[in-house]
């Protein structure tokens, strides 16, 4: 239970844990981000949501204090050359303007880098104790979850196109020249970066499942035979002519596909609940008292 204290400050304390404070405008600025984050992804939050973001930010930023008191009490202290190389990293960019690199190395960026790599050293000594998932178990994994890996037919295209410009639409005419030299002889990847007006990585597209590309794109090249050059077809983008290089049957993936996936999804499965473990300690042995309005 918290005990209500109010000491003098300009800042306006809001928590103290283990005798150090948490600010009223820390936590403002921590459900700023959070709020920020959620809207970039096109989640828009409910009145409810938008309340409880508060005690969201509070619990996070006890959560980071705790983890930096930690770090402290295990000497996790970064050298300089580290401290330096992160400001650095972290710096404007050069832009030829005086002082515009001044505000780089203030001591609240440089605390907040220090504090923030003793943190990662202390989650890095966290993870020493977490033993990677074994080959069989990642296999067992896959044994268990199918349908986790099922994936949709998939197709490796490469396309070259010409778009319509200025009223004048010869697109058709001009890619089925490109169709008939490619017809000769020619490569694909050589014409794409010769002739179309999307050359990068020479047309290549890649493997995608329908829905990806337009409809009337996906309607050709899903119907393609692999290995041939479609005729021209029109779609909003212009003109474009395909060729189907491979197809994946809808499935589930050969566990080869998708083993370094499982393993990786395991490791973070084991090193959250390592942290979630750790923090659960420190937050029970933990001080709080309530400093001002939560």
């Amino acid at each position: 239970m918290l005990e209500s204290v109010a000491p003098p400050s300009t800042r306006n304390p809001a928590v103290q844990v283990n005798g150090e404070i948490i600010y009223a405008d820390e936590i403002r600025a921590r459900m700023s981000s959070m709020r920020a984050q959620a809207e970039s992804s096109g989640q828009e939050l409910s009145v409810e949501q938008r309340f409880e973001l508060r005690r969201q930010a509070i619990e996070d930023l006890i959560d980071r204090l705790l983890m930096q008191q930690e770090a402290r009490r295990l000497k996790l202290q970064p050298t300089d050359a580290e401290i330096e190389a992160t400001l650095a990293s972290v710096a404007p960019k050069y832009d030829g303007s005086e002082g515009c690199r001044a505000d780089a190395a203030d001591p609240e960026s440089r605390e907040d880098i220090i504090a923030r790599l003793m943190v990662d050293r202390l989650l890095a000594r966290w993870f020493d104790n977490v033993r990677p998932p074994k080959i069989h178990e990642v296999r067992e994994f896959y044994r268990q979850n199918p349908e986790s890996f099922r994936s949709p037919e998939l197709i490796a295209a490469s396309h070259i196109v010409k778009h319509t410009r200025d009223g004048v639409d010869n697109g058709e005419a001009s890619l089925a020249e490109v169709r008939a030299s490619i017809l000769a002889g020619e490569d694909f990847a050589a014409a794409a970066k010769r002739f179309s007006d999307c050359p990068e990585n020479a047309g290549d597209l890649g493997y995608f499942p329908r829905g990806v590309m337009i409809d009337e794109f996906d309607e050709v090249a899903f119907t393609a035979p692999v290995g041939e050059v479609t005729a021209p077809f029109r779609t909003q983008f212009g003109w474009h002519i395909v060729l189907v290089r491979d197809r994946r049957p809808e499935g589930v993936c050969a566990f080869d596909e998708v083993s370094a996936r499982i393993h990786a999804t395991m490791l973070r499965a084991k090193q959250e609940r390592e942290v979630g473990e750790k923090l659960n300690a420190l937050r029970n042995k933990a001080q709080y008292v309530e400093l001002g309005r939560l």
